[in-house]
């Protein structure tokens, strides 16, 4: 029931629906040469045509339903620890699996999304999987969001998916330019958020539409925006109210008040470091190290970025590895020094692409 290679624990719990010991009859299935193996034992993967061979007698048994519904599910169970990983220290291992399972998360959507109708399992995994699209596949992951969003029905327990769906709909078109349909769905993932009365959900969405605001120009509305999911953050969740918090800072920032958002911004970076989460931190270094350069402090700006970049690295952050690639190029131009910044901007267009 796989599209592709497959863990020996995705094969376990799917063939479960078969099988009381799946790891012995894959055995059985090696020991006969018919099964393929990679990794040294990680992954297993059978060949096209008893790929195909498998399915018509899950089928002809009656079995292909339960099969793929056992799939579909196993992967939503990944896609939602795998995508709390995104925002804290293990991020880039986090994406590399994300990235080796895309063909059996297409596939588990694409099961999902045969049976909105019943199940809201597609609605789920395209919102929880949001990251994940923003950060390696935005066209992919909002085509998906688009489909799914256009056929699936509101219902009363169907809310507060729908609202993350929007959300990430959202994100992932201001990613792509379309701040229009940016604005539209984050306004509608924030009505339906202030129905659900969960504080963190309007948080995001919040935030997420502070930033779309932003790059409309609408500064006033996205501080308001910024502000509240602050508010929302503060007591229950610090560390993420920080992040808010360089949201404030960097719409003050773009309102004149440099100075204000230097103080927000160091604030931050203290408790970021503090609380040794490594995302938070190259974050607050990034946005301070643009807030250094727009007051023309060079070179605090360049010891910032390159801390930030350096941080961005390590966890695979690409947003915020762009952000200080073009700072870094534009300091390097300011200083005359055009090798480094021909080098850092070749690097930035090339991780753009």
């Amino acid at each position: 029931m796989f599209a592709g290679s497959a863990s020996p624990e995705a094969v376990a719990e799917v063939a479960q629906a078969l099988s009381e010991d799946p790891l012995e009859a894959l055995l059985e299935l090696r020991d006969k040469n018919l099964l393929q193996i990679f990794g040294g034992g990680s992954r297993f993967g059978l060949l096209e045509t008893l790929r195909e061979f498998a399915w018509r007698e899950a089928e002809r048994r009656g079995s292909l339903e339960t099969l793929r519904q056992r799939h579909a599910h196993f992967y939503l169970e990944f896609a939602r620890k795998e995508a709390a990983q995104l925002r804290g220290n293990g991020q880039s291992s986090g994406m590399e699996r994300l990235e080796r399972e895309l063909v059996e998360l297409r596939l588990a959507l694409r099961f999902g999304q045969e049976r909105l109708e019943t199940s809201p399992l597609a609605l789920e995994l395209a919102a929880t999987l949001g990251p994940f699209w923003f950060s390696a596949h935005p066209q992919e992951g909002l085509m998906w969001l688009e489909q799914i969003l256009a056929h699936d029905r509101l219902k009363p327990e169907r809310v507060t998916l729908r609202a993350w769906a929007l959300d990430a709909s959202a994100n992932l078109a201001r990613l792509l330019g379309d701040l229009d349909a940016a604005l539209r769905d984050g306004e509608a993932a924030l009505e339906l958020a202030r129905q659900t009365h969960h504080g963190s959900l309007e948080a995001t969405v919040q935030r997420n539409l502070g930033v779309t605001l932003r790059l409309r120009g609408q500064l006033e509305a996205a501080e308001t925006a910024f502000l509240r999911a602050y508010q929302l953050n503060l007591e229950t969740d610090p560390l993420t109210a920080l992040r808010d918090l360089n949201g404030v800072a960097l719409t003050a920032a773009l309102r004149g008040d440099a100075q204000r958002a230097v103080a927000l911004l160091e604030g931050a970076l203290k408790k970021a470091k503090l609380s040794r989460n490594r995302w938070l931190t190259a974050l607050c270094l990034t946005n301070l190290g643009q807030v250094y350069m727009d007051l023309g402090e060079w070179t605090n700006a360049q010891v910032l970025l390159e801390q930030g970049l350096n941080a961005a690295r390590a966890i695979g952050d690409r947003p915020i590895l762009l952000s200080s690639l073009e700072g870094l190029g534009l300091i390097r131009l300011q200083q005359g020094d055009y090798e480094v910044a021909r080098a850092l901007l070749e690097e930035l267009l090339e991780e753009a692409i």
